[in-house]
Parts: C-alpha cells; structure tokens; sequence
C-alpha cells in the first residue's frame, strides 16, 4: 500500500484495466428468407471481474434480447429479422459493447437464403 500510495504521488502510478475477451468479433450467418433466426456470444473481462454495460445494435434488423448487462460472463442473445427480405439480400450491422472496462464490437454479416427441399 506504502508503495501504491508514492507511486501516486510522484505520478508514476499505472492502472491496467482488464480487456474485453469476446467468444467472436465477428458473425457471418445465413438466416432463412421472410423469417427469423437466433443465436447468442459471450464475452467477459480477462480477469473474471464483474462488469456492467450496454449493448447497442446499429441494425434494426439485429435485434437483441436486452440491451444492458451486469455480471462476470456475459450472454448476449440476438434474433436475426428478415422479413421482408428475399432470396440472396444482405444486410451488415454491428453490436457495440459499452462497459467501463473498455468498448468492443461484434460484426454481423447475414446472406438471406431459402432453404432447399431435399425430397
């Protein structure tokens, strides 16, 4: 403690605060045309702590399940809308995470597709 406390004092003190450890930085789906499709990441802080947030989705299509968090890992759940849409459109979105531990963001790329009959 006697040492943090010179640290701060002649201005040498370094804080590192932990990293964001994503489970994907990126999500390259292909969703069924006129429908919907749902899938889920995680993420937490590299040293296990708890942290807290908010999720923002920069697609109205990219729809996600809650947009804050609070805990040590976090389960973000989104559903993938395509309404609307046909055969071979797509569409790209991110989801941004906001924490005090740092900002990260996943990508999402989705190809609309129908889905073959096999007979």
């Amino acid at each position: 403690m006697k040492r943090r406390i010179e640290e701060l004092i002649n201005d040498t003190y370094i804080y590192q605060a932990p990293k964001l450890v994503l489970s994907d930085t990126s999500l390259e789906l292909t969703a069924p045309a006129d429908s919907s499709l749902e899938g889920e990441f995680f993420f937490s802080a590299e040293d296990n702590s708890r942290i807290r947030g908010m999720l923002i989705s920069s697609n109205r299509r990219i729809v996600l399940e809650k947009d804050t968090f609070s805990g040590n890992a976090i389960h973000v759940h989104y559903i993938i809308d395509t309404r609307g849409l046909k055969d071979e459109e797509t569409f790209s979105g991110e989801i941004t995470i906001l924490s005090p531990v740092g900002e990260a963001c996943v990508s999402v790329r989705v190809r609309v597709q129908t889905p073959e009959v096999q007979t």
